[in-house]
């Protein structure tokens, strides 16, 4: 018997005006099913730790909070591996003093060599064939989007693409250029990161392989007051749709502003980011979903200051609450001191580590008392049919991550196989 549950959200800060810019939409109705282990939502820790221990004699205890490690707390390893630019193939990009690298932008670049040194690499860090893990490749010199490469560090690209074409066509005047080097450009940096994923994912077909940061939302203002993603953000996300098709799991980032620090603007910032996520994911041909990490810092941008409980809260918990798969843990220069070490050790006792195991503990029991274990609770704010009643644990957490008076009904989202209001049938293949 279908049970409607309208669940009334408590108010913790947020007005209703405010909370109305995180704006559900429908999910897919089947999920890959979960590898890290097998739970609907799980911590991942992406951090260098290990010398804490062997160094320092410090314990950073993940174990006790069910934060998923790679052996010896390492970047890279059995369930976790992520690729900086010099670690697989032949990445274009400039230096900071311009030096450029292998050619420096992808229309200049040996593309033929950089699959064969695509290969060599993931051989390399990924010797086992069957490897399940997540694999997430972090390019961040320039974007696949022209305008996203025009200010800044990004400005590097575009002139050297202009000035290739100029020397190429000295009579044309700007605009032509322009013209020219966009469509170049645009063209040999999706030939590099869709060739990559094909390689990627031939040779280890199991890996959720994803770029870090995509997609991006760009809603950074410091003092901004809406914080949803901008339309022209959402067409430029669709032009590489190509990117997402192919991803076998998606990897936005949530990092956290100092400014953002226990505002109620973190909610909507890192909520809307999850949405946009979701969106592309929707879009995809398939009608079973891929897997969503979220990459979080524990301390702020560009600072040593760790997040407070609110904002860990409305950056990893709202991850959760939107149908996220879990959260990736990102962190540097952690291990640096025995002093930071003893820093970190505290803060995954006392504020993170705590928090983050009541998320996946309430994901767990919803998923196995509501979907038979072969599926996930998630929110929907328009389902009208197979509508559950979680939990108390599970709509606490919704209630604590997404503040405010708002109402919403949930239901299962099933793995792979299964079907059905509660997740319970098998489909049997053919």
């Amino acid at each position: 018997m279908q049970i409607v549950c309208f669940v009334l959200l408590l108010v913790t800060g947020l007005s209703l005006g405010n909370l109305q810019k995180i704006t559900l939409q429908n999910t897919k109705p089947y999920i890959a099913e979960p590898v890290l282990p097998q739970r609907p939502f799980v911590a991942v820790w992406n951090i260098d730790t290990g010398h804490c221990k062997s160094k320092y004699g410090v314990n950073i205890d993940l174990s006790s909070f069910d934060i998923v490690n790679n052996p010896n707390e390492t970047h890279n390893g059995d369930n976790m591996m992520i690729f900086y630019d010099k670690m697989m193939g032949l990445y274009p990009f400039y230096e900071k003093d311009g030096t450029p690298v292998n050619g420096g932008i992808p229309q200049l670049a040996d593309i033929g060599a950089h699959y064969h040194k695509c290969i060599e690499d993931i051989e390399k860090y990924i010797p086992e064939k069957d490897y399940s893990g997540l694999a997430v490749i972090d390019w961040e010199s320039w974007r696949p989007v022209w305008h996203h490469n025009g200010w800044g560090n990004g400005l590097i690209y575009q002139n050297a693409s202009k000035l290739k074409v100029k020397k190429e066509h000295p009579t044309w005047d700007d605009t032509q250029i322009t013209a020219q080097a966009k469509t170049e450009f645009e063209k040999a940096a999706k030939n590099y990161m869709l060739g990559t994923l094909e390689i990627a994912e031939l040779l280890r077909p199991k890996a959720k392989w994803g770029y870090y940061l995509y997609p991006d939302c760009w809603n950074y203002a410091k003092n901004g007051s809406d914080f949803t993603c901008s339309q022209q953000t959402i067409d430029f996300n669709n032009e590489i749709e190509w990117l997402f098709e192919k991803s076998t799991g998606l990897y936005p980032s949530t990092y956290v502003g100092l400014w953002f620090k226990d505002s109620n603007n973190t909610v909507l910032y890192a909520g809307n980011r999850i949405l946009e996520t979701l969106r592309v994911d929707r879009n995809r041909a398939s009608n079973v979903a891929i897997p969503v990490y979220a990459y979080n810092n524990l301390v702020y941008r560009q600072t040593r200051e760790f997040l407070t409980k609110k904002d860990v809260i409305h950056s990893s918990g709202i991850a959760a609450a939107l149908g996220a798969s879990g959260v990736v843990l990102w962190g540097d220069g952690m291990e640096v001191s025995k002093s930071q070490c003893q820093k970190l050790q505290d803060y995954v006792q006392g504020t993170l580590g705590p928090y983050l195991k009541m998320v996946s503990d309430a994901a767990d029991v919803c998923s196995i008392q509501m979907c038979y274990g072969h599926g996930r609770c998630v929110l929907s704010d328009s389902a009208k049919t197979n509508i559950i009643q979680p939990p108390k644990m599970f709509t606490s957490l919704i209630e604590t991550a997404l503040p405010g008076l708002y109402i919403y009904t949930y239901k299962c989202q099933c793995y792979e196989g299964f079907y059905g209001s509660d997740c319970k049938h098998f489909l049997e293949m053919e």
